[in-house]
C-alpha cells in the first residue's frame, strides 16, 4: 500500500527534525512557518484579485457584492465611502499584500539558501569529526589516500564557506 503524498510530506519532515540539533530545529521550523505565512499571503492574493475584478465589473452594485461586504466588515469606514473611494482603498491594500508577499519571498530565499549552506557545512564538520575519532586500525586497514582525499574535499568546501 503506496502512502498519500501528505503522509510523505510529514514523515520527511519529522525525519528531518530528528536528524538535527536542538539549535537547527529551530532554524527548520522557522524556515518552514515563514513558508506556511508565505502560502497564507499567496492564497489571500488570490482572493483579493478575484473579488477585486468583481467589483469593477460591478460598480453600479457595489453594495451588494460580496467581497465589499466583507472588506466592508474588515474597514468599517469603507461602508458610507463612494465606489471609487472603495476601489482605490481595495487597490492599495492589494499592493500592499503584494509587496508584503515579495519581500517575505525575498527572505525566505535568504534563510533558506543560507541554511541549506550551513547545514551543509555542520554535516561535513560531523562527518570529520567522526571520522577523525575513529580507531587507528580504521586508517590502516583502508587505503590513506582515499581518506585524505575525502578530508581535502570536506576541508576545501568548509573553507570556501
Amino acid at each position: 500500500e503506496q502512502p498519500s503524498s501528505t503522509e510523505g510530506i510529514f514523515s520527511t519532515f519529522f525525519h528531518i527534525l530528528r536528524q538535527l540539533d536542538r539549535s537547527w530545529k529551530v532554524r527548520f521550523l522557522v524556515m518552514t512557518a515563514i513558508k506556511i505565512f508565505i502560502a497564507l499571503f499567496e492564497s489571500l492574493t488570490v482572493t483579493w484579485i478575484a473579488g477585486f475584478v468583481t467589483m469593477l465589473t460591478s460598480l453600479d452594485k457595489i453594495s451588494q457584492n460580496r467581497f465589499y461586504q466583507i472588506i466592508s466588515a474588515i474597514f468599517p469606514g469603507l461602508k458610507h465611502q463612494e465606489p471609487m473611494d472603495i476601489l482605490f482603498w481595495s487597490s492599495i491594500i492589494l499592493v500592499a499584500i503584494i509587496l508584503s508577499k515579495s519581500i517575505l519571498r525575498l527572505l525566505s530565499i535568504m534563510i533558506s539558501s543560507r541554511f541549506a549552506i550551513r547545514l551543509q557545512i555542520y554535516f561535513a564538520d560531523q562527518i570529520i569529526r567522526n571520522t577523525m575519532n575513529q580507531p587507528f586500525s580504521l586508517f590502516v586497514s583502508r587505503q590513506s589516500s582515499e581518506i585524505i582525499q575525502c578530508f581535502n574535499g570536506e576541508i576545501t568546501f568548509e573553507a570556501f564557506f
